[in-house]
């Protein structure tokens, strides 16, 4: 199990993360992000989690050179056509990218079952270049059951791709003691403090949803994924708290893009 943080260091990362976001919007709110932040936070508070957002995505983001993990140079607009669910995340995460991954692998599950596997496509991509090898993305897949694509990329090429989306991240020293890399079995040397998002892009490279909101699994997640929780994490499974998505919610955005209704696969 990856050692616990102290309280103090865990809201110690709330504050740095509080502080990138209002650094963000303070410099940028004549741009993308500012653009993206802003319009959340003038979103009434609904049922649904997840915002109309339509946005055409630029050709310059979209093309932004990316690489799989599989090594292989891509980008967002080789993925038109299909309908992208898009998140950012790390594979050193210990707090709620891993629920997030636990999540999408219940929408992969659901996909799979309504036959849609070939018209939606799930993508998680990282803000943490410095770890986020293809090597280490392999292993990751490996070590907990995920198949579809994680992008990575060089520092400047990820800025500008998260830069537009909205997404905010900053890295940060690591805990005392430091957690335990899953992979390795080696403390780590630093972490990323950094905002969880998912987007929903259509098949024309439009952004069409957005949630900010963190993942509500029902407090089930695998073992393997559990295991790489911190105490923060575990309390993000068991109370996700309010403004929360569940892979239901996410079904229902996708259903509503593609025009028909997605069901939660049973046993999802």
């Amino acid at each position: 199990m990856p050692e616990e943080r102290t309280d103090v260091e865990r809201a110690r990362r709330r504050v740095v993360l509080a502080s990138i976001a209002a650094v963000v919007v303070a410099v940028l709110v004549g741009g993308g992000i500012g653009l993206v932040l802003a319009r959340r936070a003038s979103t009434p508070a609904t049922p649904d989690p997840f915002g109309t957002t339509d946005r055409p995505i630029p050709g310059a983001i979209a093309r932004i050179p990316l690489v799989d993990e599989l090594g292989r140079t891509t980008d967002l607009a080789a993925l038109r056509g299909r309908v992208v669910v898009l998140a950012d995340f790390m594979t050193s995460c210990q707090e709620i990218c891993p629920i997030t991954t636990g999540a999408l692998l219940t929408v992969e599950h659901s996909l799979r079952a309504a036959h849609l596997q070939r018209r939606v496509t799930i993508v998680e991509a990282s803000i943490d270049p410095g770890r986020d090898t293809p090597s280490r993305f392999r292993a990751y897949g490996k070590a907990f059951g995920v198949h579809w694509t994680m992008l990575t990329g060089s520092v400047a090429n990820l800025d500008r791709l998260w830069s537009w989306f909205g997404v905010v991240y900053q890295r940060v020293a690591e805990g005392k003691p430091p957690a335990i890399d899953w992979e390795t079995g080696k403390p780590y040397t630093y972490d990323v403090a950094h905002s969880d998002e998912v987007f929903v892009l259509d098949r024309s490279g439009v952004e069409r949803a957005v949630t900010a909101g963190n993942p509500n699994t029902g407090g089930k997640l695998s073992a393997a994924l559990a295991r790489t929780l911190d105490a923060n994490g575990r309390q993000n499974l068991a109370h996700a708290g309010f403004g929360s998505w569940t892979p239901a919610d996410l079904l229902d955005t996708v259903g509503s893009v593609l025009g028909q209704s997605i069901p939660l696969a049973s046993g999802a």
